[in-house]
């Protein structure tokens, strides 16, 4: 979703916890694992029966949350924080207590950060005073030993740090890479022509040979995006949605189900979080049916 046209939505006061009227038809894909998403951009929470129970909300003008990311075990989440700056910083919070940890990237903006196995956060960094900065940096929970990987951009990786995927931008159309762990390029995944499309939101499955991601279609001033799934090697593509506004695909922890954002092709809008059936993949189960505010970046927790 566009940062800015979010930061001038108008942001909707919620309890600690969610009532049902946002949750309508809710239905709870059971406990294979956790699921957390955002509200309205400042607002992080996780689902349970009939309630969205709200962890940590940002308080301060132009503050907000985005790309949220399960640990390991699922009892941390990471997402980058946005305090009004021309950079972001990470926050880490106890999925249970929703007790915050923040760490500084030093005047990095930090995207799409995520657990490796080993404990450590890495993330996508853009110095805005120095380009030179930007490129794929790991950091420890505790804030110490930040350095950088490799220059370059990551959207997702695999838990060992051993495969990312890439983004290439470049010329006249759009490609997410495979790269290896020195950020070298090993096969193109996914790849349009026209700029004016894009591929986004991508992430592996939990075994990592698969990678689920968005191609978004824009015409005419309208928008639509649908889901794709494809091996790593770029190969054995399906199409999973179609004629919807699908972004932000997260793998379930056993691989066979895939948790997306519904929007509505403008980003001023309404949006909702619903759950595809690999097996079945025509049968879409919403887990909420918000008429007015905005779930997105929704995460499945790996166990």
């Amino acid at each position: 979703m566009s940062r800015k046209v979010l930061l001038a939505f108008l942001l909707i006061g919620i309890s600690a916890l969610v009532p049902s009227s946002a949750l309508a038809a809710y239905t709870y894909p059971g406990k294979n694992g956790t699921i957390a998403a955002l509200l309205n951009q400042k607002t992080l929470g996780t689902f349970g029966p009939k309630k969205f129970k709200v962890l940590d909300q940002e308080h301060g003008r132009g503050n907000f949350y985005d790309n949220p990311s399960f640990s390991r075990d699922g009892k941390k989440i990471v997402l980058s924080e946005y305090f009004g700056a021309p950079w972001s910083d990470l926050a880490v919070v106890d999925a249970s207590s929703g007790q915050v940890n923040r760490i500084s990237t030093h005047k990095l903006s930090a995207t799409f950060p995520t657990f490796l196995s080993d404990g450590r956060i890495l993330f996508s960094g853009h110095g805005y005073s120095d380009d030179n900065r930007d490129g794929v940096y790991v950091v420890r929970r505790d804030g110490s030993g930040q350095h950088r990987l490799f220059a370059g951009f990551q959207f997702a990786a695999t838990p060992d740090a051993g495969h990312f995927v890439g983004w290439d931008k470049s010329g006249f159309g759009c490609k997410l890479l495979l790269l290896n762990a020195k950020g070298k390029r090993v096969n193109v995944i996914a790849s349009v022509r026209n700029r004016e499309n894009s591929l986004n939101g991508p992430a592996f499955s939990p075994n990592g040979r698969k990678i689920v991601y968005s191609r978004i279609f824009r015409s005419k001033g309208k928008a639509t995006s649908d889901l794709f799934i494809v091996g790593r090697d770029g190969r054995r593509r399906r199409q999973l949605t179609s004629g919807m506004y699908a972004v932000e695909p997260s793998f379930s922890p056993d691989g066979r189900k895939i948790i997306f954002t519904v929007g509505n092709g403008i980003t001023a809008g309404p949006s909702n979080v619903a759950v595809i059936n690999l097996r079945h993949p025509g049968k879409i189960k919403y887990l909420t049916h918000a008429k007015t505010r905005m779930f997105y970046n929704p995460i499945w927790s790996r166990k």
